[in-house]
């Protein structure tokens, strides 16, 4: 299993577009509740899982590609096309996982998407559970 594991900010405002009347909250709320269950369940069923932050991709894709390639043991000159040819089960995320892959694209659109107000009262409350899911990484 390979969790990717993005920035609530991110994560909440994206939540947002997709279903307008979830509130912030409701949205936290899910975020936090896939990535526990993901971990939870994984630890539990003693399934080997590989934590990535979507941050640390999109900043240094080829680094953070090579590590996660050593760690599943995955030549990284045909990426692209093991990831279109596989078959793979998504527990979350946004449509674009029903797309095939055309590369890694930052998306920070919560930055100014995002009322102050919110960006504030989650940079706060999320604190504590950034540092614990990048307390285990990879």
């Amino acid at each position: 299993v390979v969790h990717i594991i993005r920035d609530a900010r991110g994560q909440i405002n994206s939540i947002r577009k997709v279903n307008k009347k979830q509130s912030y909250l409701k949205s936290f709320i899910y975020w936090v509740y896939i990535n526990f269950m993901i971990r939870k369940i994984c630890t539990l069923k003693k399934i080997k899982y590989h934590t990535v932050y979507y941050e640390k991709v999109v900043n240094n894709p080829s680094k953070e590609l090579n590590i996660l390639s050593r760690k599943l043991d995955v030549d990284l000159e045909d990426y692209q096309q093991k990831i279109n040819t596989k078959n793979y089960h998504n527990i979350g995320g946004n449509k674009m996982r029903f797309k095939s892959f055309n590369g890694i694209r930052k998306d920070i659109k919560w930055k100014r998407e995002m009322k102050v107000v919110s960006k504030i009262f989650f940079t706060v409350i999320c604190y504590p559970f950034n540092l614990f899911w990048r307390s285990k990484p990879y």
